[in-house]
């Protein structure tokens, strides 16, 4: 009986013993079991982020391409329009030299029939000196009349190279586009404006036409 009891107490004893060392083990691999918990965590949300980036980057890489085809395709299409245009600059230019040229050849064959009726006519212009093939004439020209008058101001110069005294008579007549007359004024009346020899002179005449007429034409005329 001593020794049953001597070696159940010496187990208890021994038993007592061990547990401080199995508590610490234990405590051990709760460390390590909570760590490991918590590196797998980590490593879940590294990997959630990863996959993250990595859907991101694919996302924008396709908004990218997208955006470069779209702007390839709007690219493609302003150079299209832009060349239809330019295209139709050059058509409606050909169409304006052709129209212009026909306008100025029916504008000269409107001149040469009228100027044929009507011996000595002149395309009327104004702001600027005139030739015109009369004996004793320098020049003339024609000025708009200041308001309210509505109509031009002519201006004639004449010279006398001749060693003698001169009384020319000269009158101006100016016409529509049609050859229809609009009005007539004298500049120089034969008997009063005489001019000595080597003398130049200057005559002036204001010349009234209806409000919306138009003057194409002019007339020196030798009364």
């Amino acid at each position: 009986m001593d020794k049953t009891a001597e070696f159940a107490s010496g187990h208890v004893s021994r038993s007592t013993a061990s547990a401080p060392g199995a508590d610490q083990r234990s405590s051990d691999r709760r460390r390590r079991g909570s760590h490991g918990e918590e590196l797998r965590a980590e490593l879940k949300v590294a990997r959630l982020q990863r996959r993250t980036l990595a859907i991101t980057t694919a996302v924008m890489f396709l908004a990218c391409g997208s955006l470069a085809v779209w702007a390839s395709l709007q690219q493609s299409t302003l150079r299209a329009s832009v060349n239809r245009k330019q295209e139709q600059i050059v058509g409606l230019t050909k169409q304006l030299a052709v129209a212009t040229t026909a306008l100025e050849e029916s504008r000269l064959a409107v001149d040469s029939l009228i100027m044929g009726r009507i011996p000595g006519l002149l395309p009327f212009r104004v702001n600027e000196p005139i030739s015109v093939d009369t004996p004793f004439v320098r020049d003339l020209s024609f000025k708009p009349a200041p308001p309210p008058a509505f109509g031009h101001e002519c201006k004639l110069v004449i010279e006398n190279d001749s060693n003698s005294e001169i009384r020319p008579a000269l009158s101006v007549v100016l016409f529509d586009d049609v050859g229809i007359e609009l009005t007539r004024a004298q500049l120089m009346d034969g008997i009063r404006d005489e001019l000595r020899a080597d003398e130049i002179r200057s005559f002036f005449a204001s010349l009234e036409i209806a409000e919306g007429s138009v003057a194409s034409y002019f007339l020196l005329t030798s009364d």
